[in-house]
């Protein structure tokens, strides 16, 4: 094989290793949490069939706490959502801290949806979910951003959207009970700021778990194919990339994904079969 050659291969792969790295890093900022994994201090961990692991917190007495503490790998804005229940305006909030930071000298109020506010179809809000309005607002499970109360510019202040500053380590979130009753199921956290939960059926975690097996499968399989297959040396694009596996977080990383992966492993075999040569 001449230089010219053994270079262009080499830049290639160079390439895919660096855009593959920057791709999974995309599914490294989406995190779920099971709201009953956290350090409880109080707060009761109860049996529902509605929650997506059988289980969910439910506060039992005010002034209850749970903590939670996770890794994040790329400082930026998040949001979190959890999937909530309450079964009146009396029992659908909890009171939060984040990294220690408060509302003032105050623990931010984290609001359910009360049945007269939730948002309906033709709001401005592309966040809600369809299936959950007006009286069936209550009973029943549903998503919703992490908020809080500011009354500074609206007399009734709730429902804005709390944006978390989150630097790289280990970030500590504290939930206080407010009113007794409220559950939550699962907690996601994300730094696609347009991302909603409220599209996919289902828990969420399930069809990302998906794509990314699809993807490791993808590669694998690539790998395992034989270098016959591979003649001239070339920009890999010949090599078939693996059916796309339906996008639920609306950014389509997991076709940039499994097509890296296939380009990357046949880079690598042309590199074996030169080699052998």
């Amino acid at each position: 094989m001449n230089l010219k050659r053994k270079k262009s291969i080499m830049y290639i792969c160079m390439t895919f290793i660096f855009v593959l790295s920057m791709s999974l890093n995309v599914f490294a900022d989406m995190l779920f949490i099971e709201a009953e994994s956290g350090k409880a201090d109080g707060i009761a961990t109860v049996n529902n069939s509605g929650a997506y692991n059988g289980k969910a917190i439910q506060s039992k007495e005010t002034e209850q706490t749970i903590e939670y503490k996770f890794n994040i790998e790329k400082a930026g804005k998040y949001i979190i959502w959890a999937r909530v229940y309450a079964t009146a305006s009396s029992d659908n909030s909890y009171l939060y801290s984040f990294n220690g930071s408060k509302n003032g000298s105050d623990l931010w109020i984290f609001d359910f949806y009360e049945e007269n506010d939730n948002p309906t179809p033709g709001s401005s809000d592309p966040y809600f979910d369809p299936k959950v309005q007006g009286p069936e607002l209550y009973s029943t499970w549903y998503w919703i951003r992490m908020n809080y109360r500011d009354v500074s510019t609206d007399p009734a202040g709730w429902y804005n959207t709390q944006i978390f500053d989150m630097s790289t380590g280990t970030q500590t979130l504290l939930l206080q009970t407010r009113e007794v009753g409220a559950m939550i199921d699962k907690f996601i956290i994300t730094d696609d700021l347009n991302y909603n939960p409220n599209k996919i059926d289902g828990d969420p975690e399930v069809p990302y778990l998906a794509e990314l097996a699809a993807a490791a499968a993808a590669a694998a399989a690539a790998e395992a194919a034989p270098s016959a297959a591979v003649e001239e040396v070339q920009v890999p694009v010949a090599v078939a990339a693996p059916a796309p596996v339906p996008n639920t977080s609306d950014n389509g990383s997991v076709y940039v994904l499994m097509l890296l992966s296939a380009l990357l492993t046949a880079g690598v075999l042309i590199l074996r079969r030169r080699k052998c040569r």
